[in-house]
């Protein structure tokens, strides 16, 4: 069986991004555990929260403190799929919380370093239509 919903996208010129992410429920980030990724902040999860796209965060360090004082999603222990599961569950079942994930924010630009702030900031460019917490589909970009 096909699923339509999830797809597997090949390299995206960094001026299309924000048109394959305005179709994102949710967007991943399951790296390995190692000691090397508590170090690094995805430059990706800036353009989310500039975006206002609720984060899975399958990240150790600083990048899943952001995420939970931010409060831009959950984290999650990484390389434990289940863990994945469970958070993708955990949003499309709670009514509250989901919904609560989906503001862009404007106000974290001047919270972080000029260089974070610059992806945040093409999340600006073309933000998508406001979302509705019914909306939630299952689509995701891997």
């Amino acid at each position: 069986m096909k699923n339509t919903r999830l797809f597997y996208c090949c390299l995206i010129p960094k001026n299309e991004v924000v048109r394959y992410w305005s179709i994102l429920d949710i967007s991943i980030f399951h790296l390995k555990k190692t000691e090397l990724f508590t170090t690094v902040i995805p430059s990706k999860l800036f353009e989310c929260m500039g975006m206002g796209i609720p984060v899975l965060h399958g990240v150790r360090g600083e990048s899943a403190d952001i995420v939970l004082q931010e409060k831009i999603g959950e984290v999650f222990e990484p390389e434990n799929a289940q863990a994945l599961v469970d958070g993708i569950s955990k949003l499309k079942n709670n009514n509250d919380l989901y919904p609560s994930y989906l503001k862009p924010q404007h106000c974290w630009l001047h919270s972080f370093p000029q260089s974070h702030s610059d992806s945040m900031l093409m999340g600006f460019t073309r933000l998508p239509p406001p979302r509705d917490s019914n909306d939630f589909g299952y689509t995701y970009a891997i």
